[in-house]
């Protein structure tokens, strides 16, 4: 209440919210509430060891195959049940793939789906226009279709 006396919130051009998870969602809701653009509204989250990652929901990877591409060559790797992520089961299977918080807050796994789709358990890092031109964060992505291809080698979004 005190906000829409003392600001004009149309007049901004970005808000950033950063601090306690329960703060930034309120925070967050009360600026899509005064008319702040979704666009507009950017988070940053951390991550600590140990703290729990939510699995894709409906999502039965076990027994499908990705196929990882990255400086140039392709590898195939099968996801078991024990494989909480695309992540997970190429790092099982000796892959060097960039990765920090396996949280789906640093964006260090991103990378791009050029062939099949997936769904993302959570994402804390990556724009709507990167997830809309196909980028997914490989530590929260588990493969929704067969013959399923990712390219850590593609470049464009920052």
């Amino acid at each position: 209440a005190l906000g829409k006396t003392l600001l004009d919130f149309s007049r901004f051009d970005d808000a950033f919210i950063c601090g306690p998870s329960a703060m930034m969602d309120d925070a967050e809701a009360a600026l899509r509430e005064l008319g702040v653009p979704e666009k507009a509204i950017h988070l940053e989250r951390f991550n600590t060891p140990g703290t729990s990652v939510k699995r894709a929901t409906g999502v039965q990877a076990e027994g499908r195959t990705v196929t990882i591409r990255q400086d140039g060559r392709d590898r195939l790797i099968a996801l078991s049940a024990e494989d909480d992520s695309i992540l997970d089961a190429a790092l099982r299977q000796g892959a060097d793939l960039p990765f920090a918080c396996k949280g789906g807050v640093c964006a260090t796994c991103k990378c791009k789906v050029v062939q099949g789709e997936v769904a993302m358990a959570a994402n804390y890092s990556l724009e709507a226009d990167e997830v809309a031109a196909g980028y997914v964060l490989s530590c929260q992505a588990l493969p929704k279709s067969g013959d399923v291809v990712v390219d850590f080698d593609a470049r464009g979004m920052a």
